[in-house]
């Protein structure tokens, strides 16, 4: 009774298994290349977050004291010094008792380089902001091979109760 099973022969046991382990291996590479591949997404989209903490250096000029920033009826005026790496435009947001407003872009020339000290006139509509009582400028920095801004916002120069402009 033994004798009428067969059993497999060695050649095909082991082209079996070659089979078995190849498939294994291919598996687990598609999983391990999806993660690399995303998790390289999540680090590039990152990288111009931490470059904004880690590089962007900013401070509003001081005159005998004085921070060199006021506000208009419908403007914010700064003179900012850069000390950290180029930044290529800012965001004002004016936040007031009436509402906030988000100027998108208020610097139109060249980047600014550091070690440079710029003007900043930026403007906002005073009827939706109502009396200013926040202002922010945020340091926009162009993306690394790619078209857009990084928004530092977690660097931006953020001043409550701006004098007015005289």
């Amino acid at each position: 009774m033994l004798h009428s099973k067969k059993a497999l022969s060695p050649l095909i046991a082991t082209v079996l298994l070659i089979v078995v382990v190849v498939g294994i291996g291919a598996v687990v590479t598609g999983i391990v290349r999806d993660m690399i591949s995303q998790n390289k997404a999540t680090v590039e989209g990152k990288s111009g977050e931490m470059s904004c903490s880690r590089d962007v250096v900013l401070s509003v000029l001081k005159i005998d004291g004085e921070p060199q920033i006021c506000n208009g009826s419908n403007y914010v005026y700064a003179i900012i010094e850069n000390k950290g790496v180029q930044i290529d435009d800012f965001q004002l947001v004016v936040a007031g008792d009436s509402g906030i407003v988000r100027n998108e872009s208020i610097h139109s020339g060249p980047a600014i380089t550091p070690g440079a000290t710029v003007e900043l006139n930026g403007t906002f509509d005073s009827g939706i902001v109502g009396s200013v009582i926040q202002v922010k400028f945020v340091p926009k920095l162009k993306k690394k091979g790619q078209s857009g801004y990084n928004f530092c916002s977690d660097v931006a120069l953020t001043y409550e109760g701006v004098q007015g402009c005289t």
